[in-house]
C-alpha cells in the first residue's frame, strides 16, 4: 500500500455536492464509511482507504484561491488567454477537498479514474502535489512550468456565477501588455495574465465632473487640516479658512468629514493617517487635468495648493477642469493596480522598494473610486 495526495477544487457551492459525487462513484466498492466533523473516509473492499476533508468556509476558500490565482498568473505560459481563463476559473471555486489515497499500486489507476469522474459531477478540477492542475477529463490544464495539454477549455461553475463572468477584451489585453512593458523597463514584477480583481474597461462608469471635483477638494481639505494639526502654523490656518470659504467646502464634505474639520485639532495618529489623503486627492485632481499624477514620487503639496488656489470659486474651478479621456483613466488605473500588486509581492519577498505604500494605496483607492462611478 502507498499513499498519494491530491486536491479537488469544485465550483459547486454546497460541500455536500462534493461528498455526494465522491460517494456515488465509489458506492458499489465501499465497505465502510466514517464521518467526523468535516472529514469523511471510505474503506473499499480492496482495502483501499480514501480520506477526504472538505473546506467550504468562504473566507478560507477566498484566501486560498487568491494565492492560487497569484501563483498561476506568474507561470511562464505563452497562451495568455488560456492563462486568463484559468485565473477566472479559480475565482469560481467554492469548495476545496483535500484527498489522501492509501492503495495498492495496481489499484491506483482505477481509484484516480473514479475521482476524476466525481470531479465532473461537481464542476471540479484536480491539483497534484507538483502543482499541475488537471481538468475533470484528465487533461493537463496548467503545469508550474507553463505547459498545458489543451489550447482552451470551458469554464465550469454554477449558472448564476458563470453569467457574471466577464472576459477581457482585446483592448484590455493591449493595456495590460503595455503596462507590463513599462514595469519590465523598471525591473518591477508583473504577472503573466490579468488578476481577477482588476476592473475591465467595459465595467468602468466614470463619475460626473462635479462629483470628482467635490471629492477631490474634500480629501485635500482633510489632508491639509491634518498637516495644520501637526505643524500648528497660524498663517497656514488662515489660508485654510479662506480655502474652505472660497470653494464652499460644506457642500463637498460628508457629515463625518465636516465634523472632523470643526475640531480645533486632531490627535497625532489620526492626523498622520489623514495626511495620506493628499495622494488620493492628487489622483482625482489629475483626472481633472492637474499634471501631478504622472510620477511615483510623493505628491508636491505646495504645487497642488498653488494650482487649486488660482481659482476664485468652486464654479470657476469646475469651468477650467475637464475629465480626462476614459481610456487614459483606465490605463492609469491598471498601472496603479499592478503597482500595488508589485508592492505587495515585493514586500513578501523582502525586496527593497523605491515605491511608498501610502502613495500606491491611496492612488489605487482614487482610481477605483473613479472607475466604479464613485461607488
Amino acid at each position: 500500500m502507498a499513499k498519494m495526495q491530491l486536491t479537488l477544487y469544485a465550483a459547486c457551492k454546497d460541500r455536500n455536492d462534493v461528498l455526494t459525487a465522491l460517494h456515488n462513484v465509489f458506492q458499489k466498492e465501499i465497505k465502510e464509511v466514517k464521518e467526523e466533523n468535516k472529514n469523511i473516509s471510505f474503506l473499499l473492499h480492496t482495502q483501499t482507504k480514501i480520506n477526504m476533508e472538505v473546506c467550504d468556509d468562504e473566507e478560507m476558500v477566498r484566501q486560498q484561491m487568491e494565492g492560487m490565482s497569484n501563483f498561476f498568473a506568474n507561470v511562464p505560459c505563452e497562451n495568455k488567454m488560456l492563462l486568463q481563463k484559468l485565473c477566472i476559473q479559480i475565482s469560481l471555486f467554492h469548495c476545496i477537498c483535500a484527498i489522501v489515497i492509501d492503495t495498492a499500486k495496481e489499484e491506483r489507476t482505477h481509484v484516480l479514474k473514479m475521482i476524476f469522474e466525481a470531479a465532473k459531477a461537481c464542476h471540479g478540477f484536480l491539483l497534484y502535489p507538483d502543482m499541475c492542475l488537471y481538468t475533470a477529463d484528465g487533461d493537463l490544464l496548467m503545469g508550474m512550468d507553463g505547459t498545458s495539454g489543451v489550447e482552451d477549455f470551458s469554464l465550469c461553475g454554477e449558472e448564476d456565477a458563470l453569467q457574471q463572468v466577464s472576459l477581457p477584451s482585446a483592448y484590455d489585453m493591449e493595456v495590460f501588455v503595455s503596462i507590463g512593458k513599462e514595469f519590465e523597463r523598471q525591473g518591477w514584477l508583473y504577472p503573466n495574465c490579468m488578476l481577477n480583481k482588476q476592473i475591465l474597461f467595459s465595467q468602468i462608469h466614470l463619475p460626473k465632473k462635479e462629483d470628482i471635483g467635490k471629492r477631490a477638494l474634500a480629501l485635500y481639505a482633510l489632508a491639509w487640516f491634518s498637516k495644520l494639526c501637526l505643524e500648528d502654523d497660524k498663517e497656514q490656518r488662515q489660508q485654510f479658512e479662506e480655502f474652505k470659504q472660497r470653494f464652499s467646502l460644506e457642500h463637498c464634505l460628508t457629515s463625518q468629514e465636516a465634523s472632523l474639520l470643526k475640531k480645533d485639532t486632531l490627535d497625532k495618529q489620526q492626523a498622520v493617517e489623514l495626511l495620506s489623503k493628499f495622494e488620493c486627492a492628487n489622483m482625482l485632481f489629475w483626472s481633472l487635468g492637474y499634471d501631478g499624477g504622472s510620477s511615483w514620487d510623493v505628491c508636491d503639496v505646495e504645487k497642488m495648493k498653488e494650482w487649486i488656489m488660482q481659482y476664485a470659486s468652486f464654479e470657476d474651478f469646475l469651468n477650467h477642469c475637464a475629465i480626462k479621456d476614459k481610456k487614459d483613466i483606465y490605463t492609469q488605473y491598471v498601472r496603479v493596480f499592478y503597482a500595488e500588486h508589485f508592492y505587495m509581492q515585493s514586500a513578501m519577498l523582502y525586496v527593497p522598494l523605491s515605491l511608498q505604500e501610502d502613495v500606491v494605496s491611496e492612488r489605487l483607492r482614487a482610481c477605483k473610486w473613479l472607475c466604479d462611478g464613485c461607488e
